[in-house]
């Protein structure tokens, strides 16, 4: 039986590379299919070493399905109608995670794990090494938010403030808790592409109560503009989903195991409301890439990293003569995924998010 089991390890372990080829070449069912077919060989070594308590051998194999279950789950995003399978997989992925870790019997309910989030809080700026690029465009969108935020505090009494253009004189702009959400998730989603937990966490939250308060007042598109500088119309509901699904990652991460899977569920149910039935969370007409086109393919998209640092964009970015507006969103070529603890996560390709 010992040779049968390290022989079926051995086999998942084969499909979990090929796996992690075919998302490397974008080829999402191919890389779903051996990715599905790797955890099942795992599922079959971990149940007997699970069931005959041999506790070791059964966290080992834990551990190595962390990454198959990330990448099965992750490539269920880029496929439509594959939502209910995504949750699944998930929520598999989550209670592996929790096992691993904290040695949690994977048939009992999630729930957040608080005896150690106070290590969480200090060790959180040591996974895992920053872009300087990265902290460079956060600079840049903390200070274009603080600007804004400074300009509520100038508001009238009708509820709106007043900038001034040489060229074209005064306007009047209303509040917009859309604009505030907005850039709050594109922070927050650099804060998790950084490792920042708490910090993302935080700001994510934030996003979501500002989007959802924008929704309630009936804001169900926003104003966004293409590489050409042509407005577009966004789509609010995506922005808020694709808050939950950071949110969902930066509590895993944080081992709030009942928090990260109800955010990452009310996540696809907006998706599924939103999306056509050839789309998919990470592949519709909604995502827009670094350079902030919203008509290039999904397949742009090199890594996880991309995806974390894409966000659309309020105005258009500066030109090369430096006219223009907003601020620039290229991202490093890097593809290197998030890493939290001792796993990585990168959606399209090999390896993925570690948390």
């Amino acid at each position: 039986i010992e040779f049968e089991l390290e022989y079926t390890a051995n086999l998942a372990d084969a499909y979990h590379y090929i796996a992690s080829v075919h998302t490397y070449m974008n080829e999402w069912e191919e890389a779903s299919d051996k990715a599905k077919t790797s955890m099942e060989h795992y599922e079959f070594v971990f149940d007997e070493y699970y069931h005959t308590s041999m506790t070791a051998e059964a966290i080992d194999i834990a551990s190595q399905m962390i990454s198959t279950s990330l990448i099965q789950f992750e490539t269920f995003l880029y496929l439509p109608r594959k939502i209910d399978d995504a949750k699944d997989s998930f929520r598999r992925h989550l209670e592996i995670r929790r096992f691993a870790m904290r040695q949690t019997a994977l048939d009992q309910p999630l729930s957040d794990d608080t005896t150690n989030q106070d290590g969480f809080a200090h060790q959180q700026d040591s996974f895992g090494d920053t872009d300087d690029s990265l902290e460079e465009t956060l600079q840049q969108y903390m200070a274009q938010l603080e600007d804004y935020l400074k300009l509520k505090q100038e508001t009238g009494p009708d509820g709106t403030y007043y900038e001034t253009y040489f060229d074209e004189g005064a306007s009047t702009v209303t509040h917009d808790s859309l604009y505030e959400g907005s850039m709050r998730l594109a922070i927050g989603s650099l804060l998790l592409d950084m490792s920042k937990l708490w910090e993302a966490r935080s700001e994510l939250e934030s996003a979501i109560t500002l989007l959802r308060d924008g929704i309630s007042r009936g804001d169900v598109a926003l104003d966004a503009y293409d590489d050409n500088g042509n407005l577009v119309n966004y789509p609010v509901e995506i922005d808020l989903a694709n808050a939950l699904l950071n949110l969902a990652y930066a509590q895993m991460g944080l081992h709030q195991w009942k928090r990260s899977y109800e955010a990452f569920e009310e996540s696809m149910r907006i998706f599924e409301v939103e999306l056509h039935d050839d789309e998919a969370p990470m592949n519709n007409a909604g995502l827009v890439t670094g350079s902030n086109s919203f008509n290039e393919p999904s397949d742009k998209y090199t890594s996880w990293r991309d995806r974390l640092s894409s966000f659309f964009q309020l105005g258009p970015t500066a030109n090369e003569d430096g006219s223009g507006t907003g601020v620039d969103t290229a991202e490093s070529e890097s593809s290197g995924g998030i890493q939290i603890d001792s796993f990585e996560f990168t959606g399209n390709y090999s390896s993925t998010p570690h948390y």
